[in-house]
């Protein structure tokens, strides 16, 4: 009985965030959250690049997003290109420190997660 209470309590349901332009157009960062199914549980991000015209995503990272009870808003996640071929994700939870996923699409698309952001 407890697994089976585990197991039922281990989805969430994903949305979208957000979904931002690349300076030139040519791509497009996708920023999806997946709210837990149990109070106080993590949320998931991830991000997602797809070309401009196209409905295919590449999945760049997934990381958790601390939840401490207090309500989830658009002030935790921060979206921003920074460059023609970089962007920053800044995950700011409530009570601890923040975290920058960086993302790099120039040659073969790849993200990091950073202290900071």
């Amino acid at each position: 009985m407890g697994l089976v209470l585990l197991l039922s309590g281990c989805g969430g349901t994903e949305t979208e965030f957000e979904t931002i332009p690349s300076p030139t157009g040519e791509f497009r960062l996708a920023v999806t959250v997946t709210v837990p199914a149990l109070p106080h549980a993590r949320h998931i991000v991830t991000a997602y690049l797809e070309r401009a015209g196209s409905s295919e995503r590449e999945m760049l990272i997934e990381t958790k997003l601390a939840n401490d009870g207090v309500p989830f808003t658009d002030r935790n996640i921060g979206i921003r290109w920074t460059g023609a071929t970089t962007a920053l994700i800044c995950l700011r939870p409530t009570d601890l420190a923040d975290r920058g996923i960086r993302v790099d699409i120039n040659g073969t698309p790849k993200a990091v997660i950073k202290p900071g952001c």
